[in-house]
């Protein structure tokens, strides 16, 4: 079941899902994954430490999604899989475009050049991030004409054709073998797994089938309901401070007692 904890205010969102955990913890009850952005992974380790005690490792982990890929794939296989690295993926990229050089017109004259592969490259990565596959780029290649139907037609032939020279081993296909091996593992059944202190999600992270997997929502929290002598207002006066750095501003409250 997915448990969604709306507010307006993320440090009491974020509080909240610590709370959770710790209540958790002290009940002994383990597979709990918290799951936050990755160059915010050690703070939420310090407050799940404070706000759970020194157990909580022995029943909670902090995890990016770095980190919950390597957890899946110790638990269902797949880890060892060697991932290309920046010259790899531009030397798979070469061999892909010479493979397609007879199918290649817009392309074909700079097919060889190291910016144009490593543009390609760049290209691959913002396709993958936002789930564009090579049938999405031929569909909407069919919406448009002349030379950039031929261009977009023949990048759909080259991240099809990259695809097979890297045989799995770009390092942007790690998010998408961890969704795989979520669905087809009781991984998710055997853990609890909260989700804080995210922004945004690109299209990837967000197939993360969260939804496609079909998670009835089983409850909705809103943690601003019992939040009050909340004042909105405009900010009509902003006069800077001979010397300093602060400025002196007039807020318009509106129908609130007095301006601020």
């Amino acid at each position: 079941m997915l448990k969604l904890l709306l507010g307006e205010n993320w440090r009491a969102n974020r509080d909240a899902v610590l709370a959770r955990i710790a209540q958790d913890v002290n009940n002994q009850q383990g597979g709990r994954l918290l799951l936050v952005p990755e160059q915010a992974s050690f703070d939420y380790e310090r407050r799940l430490c404070a706000a759970a005690g020194p157990q909580a490792g022995r029943y909670a982990e902090v995890v990016s999604f770095t980190r919950l890929a390597r957890c899946v794939f110790a638990q269902t296989g797949g880890g060892a899989t060697q991932a290309l690295d920046g010259g790899g993926r531009l030397l798979a990229m070469a061999a892909a475009v010479w493979q397609l050089r007879p199918q290649l017109k817009a392309y074909g004259a700079v097919g060889s050049r190291p910016e144009f592969l490593s543009a390609l490259v760049t290209a691959v990565d913002e396709c993958k991030s936002c789930c564009i596959t090579p049938e999405v780029l031929r569909a909407a290649g069919e919406k448009t004409q002349g030379a950039l139907r031929q261009k977009v037609e023949e990048l759909a032939l080259i991240l099809e054709g990259y695809a097979a020279v890297c045989a799995g081993q770009d390092p942007r296909d790690r998010m998408t073998r961890l969704l795989d091996k979520l669905e087809g593992s009781n991984f998710a059944r055997e853990h609890v797994i909260y989700i804080d202190g995210f922004t945004d999600f690109t299209a990837q992270e967000l197939e993360t089938k969260l939804f496609d997997c079909g998670f009835e929502v089983e409850e909705l929290i809103d943690l601003s309901a019992e939040i009050d002598k909340v004042v909105v207002g405009v900010v009509t006066e902003c006069v800077p401070q001979e010397g300093t750095h602060l400025h002196i501003c007039k807020v318009d409250c509106g129908d609130y007692d007095h301006d601020i």
